[in-house]
């Protein structure tokens, strides 16, 4: 347990101190939490440190190759943060983004994706985090010139393979982006929870699906922090508000 939770530490600490200088603009990889069509550019390397509820830490790795193709590996545990004993996650996670249909003028990015990594406590029995991983999913991006920057709309279906609490996989989001400038962007997502309702435990989710926003600030052209208000809608039945999260993003070129 203590090694895994020196080996979360270091990485944050290895990718929050690592340095960069590539002037280039980089896509949004995700809504808030869910997947949208946006890749890293080729032989591009991110890291993302996201600090969730009840002090946990998350911390994420990906390449970008050829434009086309994105991997990535994650690990965490609950309870870094505050008082108490950490509860590491039981292994690492693995994303992996094909794209191939690029975007046109009038038709948008389509990509096909598998991510198994979830936020919030690991619950050993149900198998599951608080919040689902995305599991295998199909997502849609198409993006617009407009007054203060670019316009974002995204949409899709996802099958989390977290389905012990009540069977259920399938699940649908959608989600816009602004920015505004090019210093700050706003991003709003709405997962329908379809997978994460009826689970008749009192805990998770009660049907109300998951509203999620984020505001992002480019401090340079490859770091950026961002602030997440997940779970507006309060769906999480064990929760009494909702959670207020910090994200911060590092692309280096290689």
């Amino acid at each position: 347990m203590k090694r895994s939770i020196l080996y979360i530490v270091f990485l944050a600490i290895s990718l929050a101190f690592g340095q960069g200088s590539n002037p280039e603009y980089y896509q949004p990889r995700r809504i808030v939490n869910m997947p949208n069509a946006g890749l890293l550019p080729d032989r591009a390397w991110m890291g993302e440190i996201r600090l969730v509820e009840d002090g946990g830490l998350v911390a994420y790795a990906g390449l970008g190759l050829r434009g086309r193709i994105q991997a990535g590996v994650s690990y965490g545990a609950h309870g870094v943060l505050g008082r108490g004993d950490p509860t590491a996650y039981p292994r690492p996670s693995f994303q992996m983004k094909i794209r191939p249909f690029n975007e046109k003028q009038k038709f948008p990015a389509i990509v096909l994706g598998y991510d198994d990594q979830g936020t919030g406590l690991w619950d050993k029995e149900l198998k599951r985090y608080s919040l689902k991983s995305p599991g295998f999913y199909l997502a849609a991006s198409k993006n617009w010139t407009t007054l203060g920057g670019n316009l974002g709309l995204h949409a899709g279906l996802n099958y989390s393979l977290e389905t012990k609490d009540n069977g259920k996989g399938f699940d649908a989001y959608f989600g816009l982006d602004k920015n505004l400038g090019d210093i700050f962007a706003i991003y709003i997502e709405y997962v329908g929870g379809i997978n994460d309702n009826d689970t008749k435990d009192g805990v998770y989710g009660s049907g109300k699906g998951y509203l999620n926003a984020s505001l992002k600030w480019s401090v340079r052209p490859d770091f950026e922090i961002e602030l997440i208000l997940a779970d507006l809608l309060v769906n999480n039945e064990s929760a009494g508000t909702f959670s207020r999260e910090v994200r911060l993003s590092f692309v280096y070129p290689l």
